[in-house]
């Protein structure tokens, strides 16, 4: 009997460790599906769209290469008391007319990267400007 209690709360204790360590990450359709990148700057409205694809491929990359999950959930269709964020809207084939969207936002000196329902990331500052830049 000792035995079996001992295999069962290891066999226990190994699914709680794996559970813990699994680090999600950002979800993105494949550059070379998309056909449109827009972002839109808000409260603002400035939009700007991105339709070369090799732009596309870096801005794509870019977010998927330099995020971090930071644990947190995204339980809205938008950033929660953040004032200025942008929305960054995938478009891609067989959409029809509904975007993969991704925010981002700066919020106590750190950039972060929030897909609805989906989850919240770290982002570097330096791709959070890169993008932000693309609407001037």
């Amino acid at each position: 009997m000792k035995k079996f209690m001992r295999i069962t709360l290891a066999v226990i204790l190994i699914f709680a460790l794996t559970a813990c360590g699994a680090k999600k990450e950002i979800s993105l359709p494949e550059a070379k599906e998309i056909t449109e990148i827009e972002i839109t700057e808000n409260p603002s409205g400035t939009t700007v769209k991105i339709t070369e694809q090799d732009e596309i491929a870096k801005i794509v990359n870019d977010i998927k290469e330099n995020t971090k999950d930071t644990g947190g959930k995204s339980i809205h269709d938008q950033p929660v008391n953040i004032k200025n964020f942008l929305t960054v809207s995938f478009y891609y084939n067989n959409t029809e007319g509904n975007p993969e969207v991704v925010y981002l936002y700066e919020n106590r000196n750190k950039t972060y990267a929030e897909q609805p329902y989906s989850g919240i990331w770290k982002i570097k500052k330096e791709v959070f400007k890169e993008i932000s830049g693309k609407l001037k």
